[in-house]
């Protein structure tokens, strides 16, 4: 990160348009009363283009946070300070800040999709944060600001990479926005030695060239500038920290006629009390339990998100040997991980193995699971190790053949995981109500699909009028309702239930289908856990684990699900198991997974697939997704194999000559051979060579398949 200063903001942030988005915003939040059961919903900005070409040169075309390099449909409009659910490092939300700020043009920063999804809304600041018609320069935030502050002053460099804090400031935004993330600690360990060996070069071969080549380097167009200017000034001191300790001798005459070419804000590399203190930091931010309730774990726990980042198996159950590493989201949301495969492939193993290793101690033990059973056969050991973002060593939950119990740390994150089989509770069944421990994790329906899960009836009439009505906004529109709707609490001092009331009709939670019911079962119960820790929804995070995705849902719902999940929820990571292509919609490139058991490779999951967000339902059946080869039933396929022997066979018996007339007579019937003339001969001539090839046409080479379309196309034209 660096300083760069602020442009004159471009005009379209004075524009009709976004003055009547800011009046918008100020009837909503300082109207004289607040909606019931209504969320503002913010405008956004992306469609103006010249707002992001104004961004791209801002800040160069890099992320603002990172400096990566991104291209212009590449990063995200990013609010310095959130619109709204900001977030303080012991995990209060403040629900209304700061929303005057979400048109400003001094707020919006270009951001890469890795720094905004580990951002979030978080905005730690010390003391009170500043008000609506307040200057927000009396603020004192915690994060950052590159067009404010000077990060040089905050943040160092080593030559491998690391980011290190000078500052509370600085360390506090290391950890907010993951700067020694795996990847980026490659990028600059390269950006760094980039630098030293183009300077041993142009030292060789144009020495003339030396206080040029400095000046270069430390514009702030090159991705990765600060870790770069941080090599530039280790170079002019001679510092012990380069890798190339006697690259200085090189440079023509003494080293200080180019020290005036460095920038003077260029960081200072790290001294052996910052290296030791950051890692103290580290130690301190990884060692806590998520359940404790004192300030140092709710520290450690709200300053940063904690992903899922790869997962390493070893002899657990079916799984041999797995190393998955989950690719980071490509969207403004958490995540997700989807896996498909046969049945008694490990999609459910997997996400057992995941799930006990991120539960607590004393979570895992109140299962009853005996870790015995856990181990691969005619193995003796096992592992399970979860590397979270932002942590600097990985989770492991250890089993063997000689204990009962699972071993393994406190849990880092909040878990849920769920069975195939969520029904929502009947009338008369055990009433469930969260755990003072809910906060921290929950599994038991994984492992068995009678766990009740909880009344929404009885947990939602129970709860203050002002939560009841915040949930309830998202709860309809998950439920498929208009915002107009109203979900109301009836009998509410004897047999409470909920009502839901729109456009005239009354429907109770036990009056909805089965589908709707299901989703209401699981939504409800992630609900009742999340707010024991985060206030807000839209801010909750952790990591929801669920096993058949698409059961008991209605069509419509099953293509609905990831995307409205991924809305009332964004900052859960979700892992989910399916056999339903519809599932599949609302997902992105890397966050689906194929398994798949061979018996010379064992265990495989193979990630490397194809984006399912723009395929339709046909192309992902018939996609290396789920492999199907071809959607047509199977009695119709009997049917085109019966005909396509006829056009290749030149003698038939009477009776398959009467099978073939059957089987063609049926397959007319059903238009499959066309309804137009036109049609009948193009189908045929398109039939006639199928039926020549000796591969099935869904796996003939695609260049030739549309050749050959193309020849016969122009056959029938010619013939018509």
């Amino acid at each position: 990160m660096i300083h760069v200063e602020r442009m004159t903001a471009p005009s379209v942030m004075t524009s009709p348009r976004v003055m009547g988005w800011r009046e918008e915003a100020q009837r909503f939040f300082l109207g004289p009363a607040k909606k019931i059961q209504e969320k503002f919903e913010f405008q956004s900005l992306a469609t103006f283009e010249n707002l992001k070409e104004a961004l791209s040169a801002q800040f160069h075309g890099k992320c603002a946070y990172c400096e990566r390099a991104v291209g212009f449909g590449e990063f995200d409009i990013e609010f310095f300070r959130p619109r709204s659910h900001a977030v303080g490092l012991t995990g209060k939300v403040d629900d209304q800040h700061y929303w005057w700020l979400a048109y400003e043009w001094s707020n919006l920063m270009a951001c890469c999709r890795n720094c905004g999804s580990y951002k979030g809304t978080r905005f730690p600041v010390e003391g009170s944060r500043s008000r609506y018609s307040e200057d927000v320069s009396s603020e004192r935030p915690l994060l950052l600001d590159p067009c404010v502050d000077y990060p040089e002053q905050h943040l160092s460099y080593d030559q491998f990479g690391k980011a290190f804090g000078l500052t509370q400031r600085g360390n506090i935004t290391i950890d907010v926005l993951n700067l020694n993330s795996e990847f980026l600690l490659r990028e600059r360990e390269q950006a760094y030695q980039d630098v030293y060996t183009q300077l041993a070069m142009t030292a060789v071969q144009n020495p003339g060239q030396i206080e040029t080549f400095f000046r270069t380097q430390a514009q702030p167009y090159h991705a990765y500038s600060g870790i770069r200017r941080a090599a530039l000034r280790s170079i002019t001191q001679q510092s012990q920290f380069s890798p190339f300790a006697s690259l200085p001798e090189l440079l023509p005459g003494p080293v200080e006629q180019v020290q005036s070419a460095v920038p003077t804000t260029g960081a200072e590399p790290p001294t052996k009390k910052v290296k030791a203190k950051r890692k103290a930091r580290e130690k301190k931010m990884d060692d806590f339990n998520v359940a404790s309730n004192s300030v140092q774990a709710k520290t450690a726990y709200y300053s940063k998100t904690r992903y899922v980042e790869r997962v390493e198996i070893k002899n657990f159950k079916i799984i041999d040997d797995l190393d998955l590493r989950i690719s980071p989201s490509t969207s403004d949301s958490a995540p997700w991980m989807v896996l498909l495969g046969e049945n008694g492939v490990g999609k459910s193993t997997f996400l057992q193995a995941l799930s006990l290793t991120l539960l607590s101690p004393e979570d895992r033990e109140a299962l009853n699971l005996d870790a015995r059973r856990f181990v691969r056969h005619g193995q003796r050991s096992g592992f399970v190790r979860v590397h979270l973002s932002g942590d600097s060593m990985p989770v492991e939950m250890t089993f063997s053949k000689g204990s009962s119990q699972f071993e393994g740390p406190p849990a880092k994150v909040l878990m849920l995981a769920y069975g195939a089989t969520r029904l929502l509770a009947r009338k008369g069944a055990p009433s469930v109500t969260p755990s003072p421990n809910s906060g921290a994790g929950k599994a038991a329906h994984l492992f068995n699909p009678f766990e009740p899960l909880i009344n929404p009836n009885e947990w939602l009439s129970s709860l203050p009028r002002s939560r009841f009505n915040d949930l309830a906004t998202d709860l309809k529109e998950l439920l498929l309702y208009p915002p107009e709707a109203k979900m109301r609490i009836r009998n509410r001092t004897m047999e409470p239930y909920i009502q839901i009331e729109n456009d005239g009709d009354r429907v109770r939670f036990e009056e909805l289908s089965d589908g709707y019911q299901s989703a209401l079962a699981l939504v409800a119960d992630v609900m009742s856990i999340l707010i024991h820790r985060w206030p807000s929804l839209e801010v909750a995070e952790g990591i929801l684990l669920i096993d058949e995705l698409g059961a008991h849902l209605h069509p419509q719902w099953r293509l609905r699900i990831v995307g409205m999940l991924r809305k009332h929820l964004p900052r859960l990571q979700v892992f989910a198991s399916t056999h339903d292509p519809l599932c599949l919609w609302g997902l992105h490139q890397g966050e689906v997974a194929l398994l798949r058991h061979d018996e010379e490779e064992g265990f495989v999951m193979n990630s490397d697939l194809p984006d399912p967000s723009e395929m339709s339902v046909e192309q992902i059946l018939i996609s290396p997704l789920f492999g199907l080869g071809s959607t047509i039933a199977p009695n119709v396929a009997d049917r085109l194999d019966k005909y396509y022997k006829s056009l290749t066979s030149q003698e038939l018996s009477p009776e398959d000559q009467a099978k073939a007339a059957r089987a063609k007579a049926e397959l007319d019937s059903a238009s499959l051979l066309g309804q137009t003339p036109r049609e009948r001969l193009f189908y045929e001539l398109i039939d006639k060579e199928l039926a020549q090839m000796e591969v099935p046409p869904p796996s003939a080479d695609a260049m030739d398949t549309a050749s050959m379309v193309q020849d016969l196309w122009a056959q029938v034209q010619a013939e018509s």
